[in-house]
């Protein structure tokens, strides 16, 4: 005669003894044909097909995942500069790298631009044209004071004066702003920070206004997805996120639903420290409070009988069918109320052990 064997845990098992076998002969010849114990809320595990359970305990849970979102690793609106050429030229030099941290001003590349080298002309014309105008306005109030000439002449000479020196301010700010020396334009950092993106390489041609590279600030993480309308109520700023291990916190949740994906846009900043590159796709996780009885399962732990969802709890010698409410899940864990914490659980082999059981 097999013996029977009733599991308790991962590796620990018990095995009936004479008592138990001595009921299953008992059932054997009363023409049963079945050793089994049932009350109305709780079965034990059947002598026929002896297996191994494996088995968690409840633990307790303050956060409970709300839904598992698709997400894109970008950056904070705030903290992105634009590096642009000022000139059409061509690039002869690239200093940095993509992925590179910069600090503001440093060179991110070096071109030669003909229109650059005009502005240095330009330059050095609007330089004299003040002069020139300076000296007559200087001439022209000397006149009036001596009474030559009406005092006109120096209100007309100190205006031209005024016109030389904003031409000249401006072409200054042009190629100083632009680093334009013998028609060499350096491209600088605007910011401190990390290159996300390098649009050039050396030999090539570069238009006025061109993108050729984009900085984006140190800093926290940024993640974006889309939130199903029918869960945006649920879901504050402040709510947690988990991707990959990495939390963060829900930053931004639209209020503006989308007629094509019937979804609001959701946006978080993940805790400094977390290195992901810009433009991954990811799985983030939004968690929500958990009620304050609700206790933390592995997903494997949840089974169906007669239409509920229950869970197989260890209760006084016996494995019982407890209906429970779950509150969120993800791909690993569940987190339901109707257990309490400590009890255990059973974890695998649910089906065999529900056809033991009876149920």
């Amino acid at each position: 005669m097999k013996k029977a064997v009733i599991a308790l845990g991962r590796s620990k098992s018990i095995v009936l003894g004479t008592v138990g076998l001595t009921a299953v002969a008992l059932a054997i010849a009363a023409g049963s044909g079945v050793f089994a114990r049932k009350t109305s809320e709780s079965v034990a595990a059947s002598a026929a097909a002896p297996f191994e359970v494996k088995t968690a305990l409840a633990r307790e849970v303050e956060q409970a995942p709300l839904v598992t979102l698709p997400a894109t690793i970008t950056s904070s609106a705030t903290g992105r500069s634009v590096v642009t050429a000022p000139f059409d030229g061509l690039v002869v030099r690239v200093d940095v790298l993509e992925g590179q941290s910069v600090r503001a001003g440093q060179p991110i590349a070096e071109m030669f631009s003909p229109a650059g080298l005009q502005a240095g002309s330009a330059l050095a014309q609007a330089r004299a044209e003040m002069d020139v105008a300076a000296a007559a306005a200087t001439r022209a109030r000397t006149l009036v004071a001596e009474g030559i000439v009406a005092a006109a002449r120096a209100e007309e000479a100190d205006a031209r004066l005024t016109q030389a020196r904003a031409a000249l301010g401006e072409q200054q700010r042009l190629v100083q702003g632009a680093g334009v020396s013998a028609g060499r334009v350096i491209l600088r950092a605007p910011i401190s920070g990390r290159v996300t993106q390098l649009h050039v390489q050396a030999g090539q041609g570069l238009t006025a206004t061109t993108p050729a590279a984009v900085v984006d600030q140190e800093g926290p993480v940024w993640i974006e997805a889309r939130l199903p309308g029918t869960l945006a109520g649920k879901v504050s700023v402040g709510d947690l996120v988990d991707v990959d291990g990495r939390r963060g916190r829900v930053t931004v949740v639209g209020a503006a639903l989308d007629p094509a994906s019937r979804s609001v846009l959701l946006r978080a900043a993940l805790d400094d420290g977390a290195v992901l590159p810009l433009g991954a796709l990811v799985q983030a996780v939004v968690l929500i409070a958990a009620p304050e009885n609700a206790v933390e399962l592995p997903i494997q732990a949840l089974t169906r009988t007669s239409g509920d969802t229950v869970v197989l709890v260890w209760r006084g010698g016996l494995w019982t069918p407890v209906p429970v409410q779950i509150v969120g899940r993800d791909n690993d864990i569940v987190v339901v109320t109707g257990v309490a914490v400590g009890e255990k659980v059973a974890a695998s082999d649910l089906v065999s052990l529900k056809a033991s059981l009876g149920i």
